[in-house]
Formats: structure tokens, sequence, C-alpha cells
């Protein structure tokens, strides 16, 4: 059952969120009312989008992988069934007490069953529930923030809604690195290296590679980082793009899921294919 949640006016300055079709935003809503106390909900793109836009005409699995790409919300896979994590749900939002805690494993627990899958596949046909009690992934409250508790019945319905405004919610702005801009790097390699395979499907086991390259340094944590990248590929590294052969004879052109796996992309900073080295 949908439960109340709390929403700030800093939701409709947020310049990241701005990037998403309004349709992708309203649906943001719809999917924290939908979320246990914990932020996680099942994921059913079908089920979402007749729940809170079913007047619309969209796709609700595109809207939520959008959401994903820019991150704020995470989805992952659990022994076969699939579910969102809200980013940052914890800090911004403090259901009733009343609340039953959460049934689905967190996204960054110990099941080693996790694992990402490939966006577009069918989200329905695997839904299940799960008895499992929950793992904390690191959301806490900030401190001093007001409650909704007076504001709602134990079931999250709202008794008053007349200091909406002062509670928690919205924005939802991350901590941490800045979100990984999938799309602007992918702009850049198209742009620097355009004999090398074109990307047709950024697919969640591909992001997750450019994300955790992003991640683990702050200097590359700027979209001019990534430019010189690649223009060190185009200007220094003749084998990466096709210019010269290998041992085999023949012509390399990998693309960029080659590039910023982690073995690779050490090789391209550590300069092992720059032209002196390239064979």
């Amino acid at each position: 059952m949908p439960r109340a949640r709390s929403l700030k006016p800093g939701f409709f300055k947020n310049e990241l969120l701005a990037e998403i079709d309004p349709l992708g935003r309203l649906l943001f809503e719809g999917m924290w009312c939908e979320a246990d106390r914990e932020g996680r909900l099942e994921d059913r793109p079908k089920r979402l989008k007749a729940e809170y836009l079913p007047y619309d005409d969209c796709d609700a699995d595109e809207l939520i992988q959008a959401l994903a790409d820019r991150g704020f919300v995470i989805r992952y896979e659990v022994e076969g069934c699939r579910y969102i994590q809200v980013t940052n749900f914890a800090r911004h939002q403090n259901p009733h007490k009343a609340e039953k805690p959460s049934s689905i494993p967190a996204p960054h627990g110990t099941n080693n069953e996790q694992k990402p899958y490939k966006h577009g596949a069918s989200t329905v046909q695997a839904w299940c529930s799960n008895n499992k009690t929950s793992e904390a992934v690191g959301l806490t409250p900030d401190s001093g923030l007001l409650t909704p508790e007076e504001n709602t019945d134990p079931d999250g319905s709202v008794v008053d809604s007349g200091a909406a405004d002062d509670l928690v919610g919205g924005a939802f702005a991350q901590s941490g690195p800045p979100p990984c801009p999938h799309q602007e790097i992918i702009n850049l390699y198209h742009e620097y290296l355009p004999a090398n395979p074109r990307i047709r499907d950024w697919t969640p086991a591909r992001q997750e590679h450019l994300r955790c390259r992003w991640q683990e340094a702050p200097e590359r944590q700027n979209i001019e980082y990534w430019r010189r990248f690649f223009e060190l590929i185009a200007t220094q590294c003749p084998f990466l793009t096709g210019q010269r052969e290998g041992r085999n004879g023949r012509a390399f052109r990998p693309g960029l899921e080659w590039m910023v796996k982690k073995e690779n992309f050490t090789k391209i900073r550590e300069g092992r294919y720059v032209e002196e080295q390239a064979a």
C-alpha cells in the first residue's frame, strides 16, 4: 500500500533531475510512496506505471532507467528477483515508526547472488516476495530533521498537510562522488574515436565498469579528464584505433566497455599502448 512521503521545494530545482523527462520525475515521487521504510521496492515497471502514471502514454522501464543512470535509484537483482533502492532515501525521509521493517534485501548486502541485470529485459515476470531480514546500506537520517509522525497515521495516510513544507525530502542530493555522466563520456568517446565501435546498448554491466573508474579517484570526476583520456588514445595509441596491426596481423578497435574495464584502463593510463610501445 502506498505511504505518505515528504517533498520540499528543492526537488524542483535539482539540475540533474531536470535532465529527466517530467513523467520520470513524477514517477520518482511515486516510487517514494511505493518504497518501504528503507527506500526499497520491487522493480515492476508496468505495475508502477499503472499505480502512478495510469493516464500517461510512456515507457516506465525507460523512465526508471533514466533515474538509475543519474544515480537517483539503484536497480539490482537478488536470487532472480528485481528490486529498486531509492538513493539516500533514509537521509531525506522519516518513515512512521509503525511501518514494518523492510523484507527486501539490500543492494549492497552480503548476498552473493546479487547481480545487475540488462536494461530492457522483462521486469514483471520475475516478481517474487522475500522475507529475509534487510541489511543496512549506510543510509542514515540527518540529525535535527523534523519527522512526519505527527502528520501521518501508522499506515502512512496524511492527517494534516499544513506543515508539509517543513518536512525533509525532495532533492535527494548525492553524498560522495558526483554521479557519473555516462552519456557525456559516451559522446566524447564517439567524438574522439569515430572509427571504434559505436555504443548502441549501454547495459548496466557496462555502466558499472565506467562508474567504478569514475569513482576511483577525484581527478576522474570531471568531464575534462575523460576528454584528455580519449584524446590520448586518438593521438598516441594507434593500436587501439586500428591504425597499427597487432601480432596476429589484425587491426584492433576496442569499444568503450573494453577501455573502462579495470585492467585495460590501467594499461592505457600507464602508457602501454602509446606509439612507441604499440605493436
